[in-house]
């Protein structure tokens, strides 16, 4: 059975190790994890969920709620909590079993909600807050890799005529163009922004 650690799982998605534990926190109730020698590694499945959850961030700029609403349709509810200790070869046959099984859909997904709900007020107990703050339109960009113009511009603290004005003039972060179609690698308009950067009169 293959089982992944997260540089590898990031390795086969093509992005971050940062931006997999970011997925893996966000979605909690897709991916289980079986310790060997003291690392976490996840069975293939948990790669196709991975890259599945990347290309509805940067290809089709879904937001987190719609992305989980898609997980659900196209995997199924959530892994039941009773079977994170076990094998993870026994796991993967009882998921599988689960999940085909309609019947006990509800039991789960209910399960699954009751233990969201148990981890936002741990987590709102923790940092004194009631609620989560509102995720801003920057917070949402940073998760991706892959930018729309006006997310780019956005981004950029640009209007969007001065983001297409630069085009025009070879200026500005460099980009794909896919038929009618622009996007901006998150890394292109990293680079550009350092070749902005000037050095205070401070600085030696």
């Amino acid at each position: 059975m293959d089982l992944f650690s997260i540089p590898e799982l990031a390795q086969q998605v093509g992005t971050a190790d940062n931006t997999v534990r970011r997925y893996l926190k966000r979605f909690p109730e897709y991916f289980y994890s079986q310790t060997t020698g003291g690392i976490k590694r996840y069975p293939r499945e948990a790669l196709d969920i991975l890259k599945f959850i990347f290309n509805e961030y940067n290809f089709n700029s879904k937001t987190k709620a719609e992305i989980k609403q898609a997980l659900e349709s196209e995997y199924g509810n959530t892994i039941p909590i009773e079977t994170a200790q076990v094998p993870a070869n026994e796991l993967i046959s009882t998921y599988k079993h689960k999940t085909s099984d309609v019947s006990i859909k509800p039991e789960i997904s209910r399960l699954a909600d009751a233990f969201e709900r148990i981890a936002t007020a741990l987590e709102n107990q923790t940092t004194g807050t009631r609620s989560q703050p509102a995720v801003t339109e920057n917070q949402s960009i940073q998760d991706k890799e892959i930018l729309t113009d006006k997310e780019t511009a956005s981004f950029l603290g640009v209007a969007d005529r001065t983001l297409r004005d630069w085009r025009k003039r070879g200026k500005g972060p460099d980009y794909a163009q896919m038929g009618s179609k622009i996007r901006y690698r998150k890394k292109d308009i990293d680079e550009y922004l350092d070749k902005q950067t000037i050095k205070s009169r401070g600085s030696s």
